[in-house]
């Protein structure tokens, strides 16, 4: 079994992150592991008409629609498409400005 254990990012991984991963092979046999994710790297633009397409993310996410199927739909990548939907459910009342603010 692992255990893999993340703090909230709130969606921005701009810099390194590191986590910890707990293996559990057996009763008293574990060992943790280090992983570390650098994003320093990553293109950090947003596309032009990113209000826009939070918009209407968030009106797709209030009709069930998965961040996969908005990312194909929004022609925008599924990490972006996800990043948004986890910070519209996350943090209740947030609006465009404030989805964008986390985001970027």
């Amino acid at each position: 079994m692992l255990i893999g254990i993340l703090s909230d990012t709130h969606g921005l991984l701009r810099q390194e992150v590191s986590f910890a991963i707990l293996e559990i092979s057996g009763p008293g046999e574990f060992e943790f592991r280090k992983r570390v994710i650098d994003n320093s790297g990553q293109d950090s633009r947003l596309p032009k008409d990113i209000d826009r397409i939070i918009s209407k993310a968030m009106d797709m996410t209030d009709k069930g629609k998965t961040h996969k199927e908005i990312a194909k739909k929004l022609k925008i990548s599924e990490e972006l498409a996800e990043s948004i939907c986890r910070m519209y459910l996350t943090h209740p009342g947030v609006d465009v400005a404030g989805i964008l603010q986390r985001i970027s």
